[in-house]
C-alpha cells in the first residue's frame, strides 16, 4: 500500500496546514525496564507541509529535470530581489545536486552511478520542513521529511541524511536523498545545526528558514545580539551561523540527526493514519552521510540509546576524534613507491588545525608543489602572494630554504607530516586561491572557542567586498538568494573574508597589504589564530565534540578517499577504524578506502582533474546498497579493503569498470586490524 491512496492531484506548492505542531517536546523512549533512553534534545517548531504532484514539481530534483541540472540550465527566479519560498526551493537543489557530484557522462554519472529511475518517473509525494528549537526558542537545526507517495507501509524504511559542510536543508539531497528515495524509502535531512544562517548586521537582516530574508524573528536561522556598536565600528559587516552562533554547534550535531528520526516517527504516524504504527522496531533505518554529514550521522550513532539505527553508511566523513589520538598503521603508500613497507605511527591532528596549518603553508607549497590547476594559474597578483606567503613564512623562522623552490618543498613536507595527502598537490594551487582553508579555520576556531561577531576574533570579519577589496553594502539580489546559491559559509556570492587590520583599511584578504604596503594574504591573522587554536577555550570545545569510537556493534560503512586534502584519510577514517576496534569487542565496522579518489567529486569533471582523480559517489552508492541488502536479505557485508582504481589517461576518455572496480572484485587489497595496527595487506 502506498501513501497516497485518494487517487488525486494537487496543484503545485498547495500548503496543506502552515503549522501542524508548535513548540512540543517529545516523550521520552522507555527500556524494557522503565528508564528513559533518549529524549528528544529539542523542540519542534512550526511544520510546512507540501505535496509535489510529479508533474510540475517533485521531490527529488525539484521539477527541474535531472537533464537541466546536469546541463546548467539554472532555474528562472521570476523575481531576483522578492524569490519565492518554491524558487529559492528550486535553486537550493539545484547547486546542491551540481556542487557535489561529478555530473559528466564520462565520469559515468547515470551509468555506473546515479543510475536512478527518477529522471523517468518523477517522485510525488509530502515535504515536510520544520525547525528544531533550544530552550531559548531559538533555531538549534532545521530537519526536512521526504515521503514518497510509493512508501511501501508493509516495508517501511527510513534513510536519515545529514548535510556536509555548512549547507542548508538541502545539502544532502543529492548524494544520499536521490538513493533513498529511488529506493522508495522516506529521506529524513538534518542541516545539523549549521545551514545559511546569515546576518547582516547594519541592516538588521537575516534568512529564515524558508530561505527569505526578514528582520529577525523565531524562524531565523541566527540571531545575533548586542552588536551595535561593532555594526557601527565596522559597517556592512556580515555574521554567520556556524562561526558566530556561540553554540559550538558541533557539539549538537549527534542531537539534531537523532531529533529529526524521532520526530520523523512522529510525523508518519500522525499524518498517515489508518496505516500500521511505525517504529524503530518495524522500520529499517539507514543513517548516511559525507563530509561534515557523515561526522553527525557517526556521532549521532554513538549516541543513539533509543537505537534508531540498523546501519550507517559514511562516504569521506569528518570524523571528531580525539585531537591527538595516536595510531599505527603499515600503509598502502609504502608499497605503491616499491618501498619496504613499515609500521609508521600518526598523531591525530583535528580538522580546525588542519585548516590553521593549510591556511598557514598551502600558499608557499602551491607555488612549487603542484600544477597551477586554477584556471587563471599563476598570475602576477597571485604570483606575488604566494611569493610574499614564502619570505613571511622563511621571515618568521618557519621555514630554512634559502629559494622560493625550497621553501615551497619545505612547506608541502610540513603539511604532509601533519596529514596532507601528497597525491592532492595538484590541487595545492586551487585549493589555496579559493580561501577554503581561510574559511575553515576561521568559522571552526569561532565556533569551538564560543567567540561572537564583537570579539573580531583576530581582526577578521565578513563583508560583500568591491573589486578593489573594499567592504560595502551587499546587493539585495545576492541576499534574496542566498539561501539557494550558497553552501552555508564564507567566502561566497562576492562575500568575502576581510582583514580588518590591513594597513590601507579594511580590505579582503586578496587585497590585504601590510606596513609596507605588500600584499600579504592576511598572515598576522593567521599567525595570530594560532593562540586561540590552542587556548582552553578552543580545546574544550574540541572535548565537547569528539567521537567515543563506541558504535555500539551497529553495522557501519566507511568509504574514504586516500587522495583526500579536506577530510584526510589519516586524521578521520583510519584513525577512527582503529579507535573503534580498541573501544568495541563487538565491531561491525567495515572501512573501504578507496585508491585516486578525493573529496569533492565536482572537480573531476574539469579537464585538469579528470586524469588524477575518480568519482567517490561510485564507491559510496555501492556501500550503501550494500548495507541495504544485509539488511534487508542478510547478505554479507564485503570486508574491509584498499580499492585500486585507475583514473582515466585522457580528458575524453568515459570511465568504465576497468576505472572503477567494484568492491567485490580483485582489484583490491585487504585491510585487517591487528594487534591496534591497520594494516594494508599486499
Amino acid at each position: 500500500m502506498v501513501l497516497n491512496s485518494k487517487g488525486y492531484r494537487l496543484s503545485l506548492f498547495v500548503l496543506f496546514s502552515a503549522v501542524i505542531f508548535t513548540s512540543c517536546a517529545v516523550s521520552p523512549v522507555k527500556s524494557s525496564n522503565g528508564q528513559a533512553q533518549h529524549r528528544t534534545a529539542f523542540m519542534l517548531g512550526g511544520v510546512s507541509k507540501l505535496y509535489y504532484d510529479g508533474e510540475f514539481n517533485d521531490l527529488a530534483y525539484g521539477g527541474l529535470g535531472l537533464d537541466a541540472i546536469r546541463n546548467g540550465e539554472a532555474p528562472v527566479v521570476s523575481d531576483p530581489l522578492r524569490p519565492s519560498i518554491s524558487d529559492l526551493r528550486r535553486l537550493a537543489i539545484y547547486h546542491n545536486i551540481r556542487s557535489l557530484s561529478a555530473m559528466s557522462d564520462n565520469a559515468g554519472y547515470g551509468s555506473l552511478y546515479a543510475n536512478f529511475d527518477l529522471a523517468a518517473s518523477p517522485v510525488s509525494g509530502y515535504e515536510f520542513i520544520a525547525p528544531l528549537l533550544f530552550d531559548d526558542g531559538q533555531v538549534a537545526s532545521v530537519f526536512m521529511l521526504q515521503v514518497p507517495d510509493n512508501f511501501d507501509w508493509d516495508h517501511p524504511c527510513l534513510i536519515s541524511a545529514a548535510s556536509s559542510a555548512s549547507r542548508g536543508i538541502y545539502g544532502a539531497i543529492g548524494v544520499v536523498g536521490l538513493w533513498g528515495l529511488d529506493k522508495g524509502c522516506a529521506v529524513v535531512h538534518s542541516d545539523k545545526g549549521t545551514g545559511t544562517g546569515f546576518y547582516w548586521l547594519s541592516d538588521d537582516q537575516t534568512v529564515d528558514v524558508s530561505g527569505q530574508i526578514n528582520k529577525p524573528n523565531e524562524n531565523s536561522h541566527f540571531i545575533v545580539d548586542n552588536v551595535k556598536q561593532f555594526a557601527q565600528a565596522y559597517p556592512n559587516r556580515v555574521a554567520t551561523k556556524h562561526a558566530h552562533s556561540q553554540r559550538n554547534v558541533g557539539r549538537h550535531w549527534g542531537g539534531a540527526v537523532l531529533s529529526s528520526i524521532e520526530y520523523a516517527f512522529e510525523l508518519l504516524n500522525s499524518e498517515f493514519g489508518g496505516q500500521k504504527r511505525l517504529t524503530p522496531e518495524n522500520t529499517l533505518v539507514i543513517g548516511a552521510g559525507i563530509s561534515n554529514g557523515g561526522g553527525a550521522v557517526v556521532v549521532a550513532a554513538e549516541q543513539d540509546k533509543s537505537q534508531f539505527f540498523d546501519g550507517i553508511v559514511l562516504a569521506a566523513p569528518n570524523i571528531p576524534v580525539p585531537a591527538g589520538y595516536e595510531y599505527q598503521y603499515k600503509s598502502g603508500e609504502a608499497r605503491s613507491r616499491r618501498a619496504a613497507q613499515e609500521t609508521r605511527s600518526h598523531r591525530v591532528t583535528v580538522l580546525v588545525e588542519v585548516g590553521f596549518n593549510l591556511a598557514l603553508y598551502l600558499p608557499c607549497a602551491a607555488l612549487f608543489s603542484g600544477e597551477p590547476t586554477h584556471p587563471e594559474g599563476l598570475n602576477a597578483h597571485w604570483q606575488a602572494l604566494l611569493e610574499t606567503r614564502c619570505n613571511k613564512l622563511k621571515a618568521a623562522g618557519l621555514l630554512s630554504g634559502k629559494s622560493f623552490r625550497e621553501q615551497s618543498f619545505e612547506s608541502l613536507q610540513v603539511l604532509i607530516r601533519r596529514g596532507y595527502p601528497e597525491s592532492a598537490n595538484t590541487m595545492a594551487t586551487t585549493f589555496a586561491r579559493n580561501l577554503l582553508w581561510n574559511s575553515l579555520m576561521l568559522s571552526y576556531t569561532s565556533d569551538l572557542g564560543g567567540y561572537g561577531v564583537g570579539d573580531h576574533l583576530c581582526d577578521y570579519s565578513y563583508a560583500y567586498a568591491n573589486s578593489e577589496g573594499e567592504p560595502i553594502v551587499t546587493p539585495d539580489e545576492v541576499k534574496a538568494l542566498v539561501f539557494g546559491r550558497t553552501r552555508g559559509s564564507l567566502p561566497a556570492l562576492g562575500i568575502q573574508i576581510m582583514n580588518d587590520a590591513s594597513a590601507d583599511g579594511p580590505r579582503d584578504l586578496m587585497h590585504s597589504v601590510d606596513a609596507d604596503g605588500v600584499l600579504d594574504l592576511g598572515f598576522d591573522n593567521v599567525m595570530c589564530m594560532e593562540k586561540h587554536l590552542f587556548s582552553k577555550r578552543v580545546q574544550d570545545g574540541l572535548t565537547a565534540i569528539q567521537a567515543s569510537g563506541n558504535l555500539q556493534g551497529l553495522p557501519a560503512i566507511i568509504v574514504h578517499g586516500e587522495a583526500d586534502n579536506i577530510i584526510q584519510v589519516r586524521n578521520t577514517s583510519r584513525a577512527y577504524a582503529v579507535l573503534n576496534s580498541e573501544v568495541e569487542d563487538n565491531s561491525s565496522l567495515v572501512y573501504y578506502e578507496v585508491k585516486n579518489a578525493q573529496h569533492i567529486d565536482r572537480l573531476i569533471d574539469y579537464p585538469p582533474y579528470k586524469t588524477q582523480y575518480i568519482p567517490l559517489q561510485f564507491y559510496f552508492e555501492e556501500a550503501l546498497d550494500s548495507m541495504y541488502e544485509h539488511l534487508t536479505e542478510g547478505t554479507a557485508i564485503p570486508a574491509s579493503r584498499e580499492i585500486l582504481t585507475v583514473p582515466a589517461t585522457e580528458k575524453e576518455e568515459k570511465l568504465t569498470r576497468k576505472n572503477l572496480p567494484s568492491i567485490t572484485s580483485g582489484n583490491t587489497n585487504p585491510i585487517e586490524i591487528k594487534s591496534g595496527v591497520l594494516v594494508f595487506a599486499n
